[in-house]
C-alpha cells in the first residue's frame, strides 16, 4: 500500500476526496469517471507526483495537460506542479518548433 500524501498534496481534486473520505475506518474507493485516457495516463501522473522520470514528448503532453487540469494539479498544492510542467513545455518546446 503506497502513501497518499504525494498525491493528496499536488491534487485539489484527490486532497477533496480524501478530506470527505476521514468519516470511515474502512478506506474508500474512488472512481475517476472521464479521467483523460483512462489507467495509463493516471499511471504517469503517479510517478511525477512520486518523484520518478515522466518523460514529456509531444505525444502525451495534451492528455497529461488535461489530466492536471482534471485533478486541479495547480501551483498553490504545490510548486513546480504539474500543470506549470506541462505548460511550461508546450510553451518553450512545442510552440516555439512551430515554423512560421
Amino acid at each position: 500500500m503506497m502513501t497518499q500524501l504525494p498525491l493528496i498534496s499536488r491534487s485539489e481534486y484527490l486532497s477533496q476526496l480524501n478530506r470527505r473520505s476521514h468519516s470511515s475506518d474502512n478506506g474508500y474507493d474512488f472512481k475517476l469517471d472521464n479521467f483523460p485516457r483512462g489507467v495509463e495516463t493516471f499511471e504517469t501522473v503517479l510517478k511525477f507526483c512520486y518523484g520518478l522520470p515522466v518523460d514529456l514528448t509531444p505525444t502525451n503532453i495534451a492528455t497529461l495537460r488535461c489530466a492536471a487540469e482534471f485533478l486541479q494539479m495547480t501551483e498553490e498544492y504545490e510548486e513546480s506542479n504539474l500543470i506549470a510542467k506541462t505548460e511550461a513545455f508546450l510553451t518553450f518546446i512545442v510552440l516555439s518548433s512551430i515554423k512560421n
